[in-house]
């Protein structure tokens, strides 16, 4: 009797899974999250529609058309109350879409409100911070900032010290010239592109090509793991040191020597001499190393370990691991994001990595160009849980001059010396 109910639970289980629809998040899949103006000026007339409605039914149509493994997410603003700039809602959280819900809740919108972009922003990109995969977020609005925000340095912030590798797109539909500069600001701070859409049939074939943006995955445009016998045509080696580096199981591997990036001393600078893939495209660095806080100084005064995009003398940028004090500050280990251009130096910018780092320890640097803009990046393994994510360091830009990424690793004069093991170089290209 027991076998046979057994069974028959058994059969309904089964029957109810096979008739259920069942979607499942690819593990690091895209992730693509809307910001949709439902502000009263979307009532405005569009044709034989208003804007709302042709809105409603663009977005409504191409979250159908979404690739298996895309999480998609809603954020509306001013769709529930006039004269509210605290009208923000996660309608749609991000994660696999159910779209016949999602469009039940696009369908159900109202315009009523005002543009709360910046705030808006700011709860996208908290929403998608603990989410693992490529981040967009893509911002719909006919209208700019009404509640006193700060829209394009909430975009910078996002990008650059919120936490999380983003990009973020702007869809302009039936803007003005002061929104449509705005939302071309907003989209530029974010690292993503500015969309004008005066109709349905633009604002479609925007937020397509936004899509497929957002859910192709980058492309490696060269990969070096350094598992060869020697290394290849597509490297330079400047100042080269046999005594202090070796390329050896997997790794290429320099004990930091004093030197001065500006007097061109120092030694084993390994630059990458193949072709480079564009104006966009991201230059990543997997490499273990100690910090060992130097006795006084400046940031020249220390182990510098890291990336580097190097013209000459003169011209170029590093992002590295180090010990730097500003003031009376103690020297505190960090990552350091340093530019020199035409003989002069920029301001340094830092990301804290707590106390000393004397043991031996894996990271990860990249930079990401974007035209003129060059960001760097740390990757913080134990930033959310144990699941890692991307930091901010800063963003250089750096104009008219041709940068050589590559791998650089010295100390100053006072510094003890460490040894630095590279596991990997990768540059990756990025779509326009």
């Amino acid at each position: 009797m027991k076998g046979r109910l057994l069974h028959s639970l058994l059969s309904i289980v089964i029957v109810a899974l096979l008739s259920t629809p069942l979607v499942l998040a690819q593990e690091g899949g895209p992730n693509i999250l809307f910001v949709f103006d439902s502000s009263g000026s979307m009532l405005e007339p569009l044709g034989d529609k208003n804007k709302l409605e042709t809105a409603k039914e663009v977005l409504s149509a191409l979250v159908g058309d979404l690739p298996p493994g895309t999480n998609v997410g809603l954020v509306v603003y001013g769709h529930r109350e006039e004269k509210k700039c605290d009208d923000i809602e996660i309608v749609f959280p991000v994660g696999p879409p159910d779209v016949t819900a999602l469009r039940q809740k696009i369908a159900s919108l109202q315009a009523k409100g005002n543009t709360p972009i910046a705030t808006a922003l700011e709860k996208a990109a908290a929403e998608l911070r603990g989410h693992k995969g490529k981040r967009t977020i893509v911002l719909i609005s006919d209208g700019k900032e009404t509640c006193k925000g700060d829209p394009v340095g909430m975009a910078e912030f996002i990008r650059n010290e919120f936490g999380i590798d983003v990009v973020i797109h702007a869809v302009g539909f039936a803007v003005g010239d002061e929104a449509r500069q705005q939302l071309s600001k907003i989209a530029q701070a974010g690292g993503g592109n500015y969309y004008a859409a005066n109709n349905a049939q633009q604002l479609k074939e925007s937020l397509v090509e936004i899509k497929e943006k957002a859910v192709e995955p980058p492309k490696e445009f060269f990969v070096e793991e350094f598992d060869g016998p020697s290394l290849g045509e597509s490297w330079e080696i400047l100042n080269a040191n046999p005594d202090n580096s070796v390329l050896d199981e997997g790794k290429f591997v320099v004990v930091t020597t004093p030197g001065s990036i500006q007097e061109e001393t120092v030694s084993n600078v390994l630059l990458y001499n193949g072709e480079i893939p564009g104006q966009n495209y991201v230059v990543t660095a997997e490499f273990s190393t100690s910090i060992l806080n130097y006795p006084y100084g400046n940031m020249w005064n220390t182990q510098l370990c890291g990336l580097v995009l190097y013209s000459d003398k003169d011209n170029f940028l590093i992002l590295t691991t180090g010990a730097y004090a500003t003031g009376s500050l103690s020297p505190r280990s960090q990552v350091i994001f340093f530019k020199r251009q035409g003989g002069k130096d920029a301001p340094v910018l830092a990301l804290g990595l707590g106390g000393g780092r004397e043991d031996p320890d894996t990271y990860l640097l990249k930079i990401e160009r974007r035209k003129y803009k060059y960001t760097a990046y740390y990757y913080d393994p134990e930033a959310k849980e144990g699941e890692g994510e991307w930091k901010g360091v800063g963003t250089h830009a750096m104009l008219g001059k041709k940068l050589r990424p590559g791998l650089i690793a010295f100390r100053g004069g006072d510094a003890a010396e460490v040894v630095t093991e590279f596991d990997s170089f990768k540059i990756t290209e990025l779509g326009e």
